[in-house]
């Protein structure tokens, strides 16, 4: 699932996620563990060259503290996340930071029933036409669902739409690409 920048399943970020959750359960700050990583995350995305950042902060013990209180100072952070912070420090797993962000929050939306759609269109659509697939979308998932939505122009025409693990692939680049793999069958055979 690298075309929306994550990967499906991953062990660690999920032990990680689990890890937090248990310890925001457990003082029942699960939501403001949640806004915090949320800000964590936003911060260092705003950064120029925030990957590199990151992974120099991840290797360089030095400047992965002086970037740890930055954020700490700037952020208020609590206890729980100054913590995990250091603890991914510690284990050199830094650049990870914002895979964790958005596995938490897609954990807890789980938790809450709420679904993540992904849907690639191939051109702006109205508000109209948007809310109509939306609630075409929530007859066939429900009423909690969040749909992040995205142009590509590549696909051509129609739409690509991925949840979890699953995409269905109603563009007419895809389209075209079974329509030449049929033809090229059909040649072969006679």
């Amino acid at each position: 699932m690298a075309e929306w920048g994550f990967e499906a399943g991953n062990a660690l970020i999920d032990r990680y996620v689990s890890s937090l959750y248990e310890v925001g359960k457990k003082t029942k700050n699960e939501r403001r563990i949640a806004k915090e990583l949320l800000l964590i995350k936003n911060t260092i995305v705003e950064m120029d060259s925030y990957k590199k950042l990151l992974k120099r902060v991840s290797f360089l013990a030095e400047e992965g503290l002086e970037f740890v209180d930055f954020l700490r100072n700037n952020l208020k952070l609590s206890a729980e996340v100054s913590n995990f912070l250091n603890l991914l420090l510690h284990n050199n797993r830094f650049e990870m930071i914002i895979e964790i962000c958005d596995a938490y929050a897609a954990y807890l939306d789980k938790l809450d029933g709420k679904k993540q759609l992904y849907l690639t269109l191939a051109k702006e659509q109205t508000k109209t036409s948007i809310n109509e697939l939306l609630n075409n979308l929530k007859t066939v998932f429900g009423d909690k669902i969040e749909c992040v939505t995205r142009i590509d122009p590549a696909i051509k025409d129609g739409f690509k739409l991925q949840y979890q693990s699953k995409v269905l692939d109603y563009s007419l680049k895809s389209k075209l690409r079974r329509l030449r793999t049929a033809i090229r069958r059909d040649s072969y055979e006679n």
